[in-house]
């Protein structure tokens, strides 16, 4: 399964998965905000925040995009 398909799904993934999709386009913000999904979705809060973060860094494509992570990362940070 590609990397992306299985950050999409439901299924768990190991941080050696994780850490292999980061590191094929680490300045994409794409990789980043899908790794925040992710976290998110398994009530990893602290490391979702950080992965927005990390995305809000990179070069992102459109103002929606951006707006889109940022208001992600604001629910994110009232998790903690």
């Amino acid at each position: 399964m590609p990397y992306h398909q299985a950050i999409n799904s439901k299924s768990t993934i190991t941080d050696e998965i994780l850490a292999a999709y980061e590191k094929i386009n680490p300045e994409l913000w794409l990789v980043y905000k899908q790794l925040g999904d992710y976290s998110y979705n398994n009530k990893e809060w602290q490391k979702a925040s950080n992965y927005y973060k990390t995305a809000l860094q990179k070069t992102i494509s459109s103002t929606d995009q951006r707006k889109s992570i940022e208001k992600q990362l604001i629910k994110t940070l009232k998790k903690l």
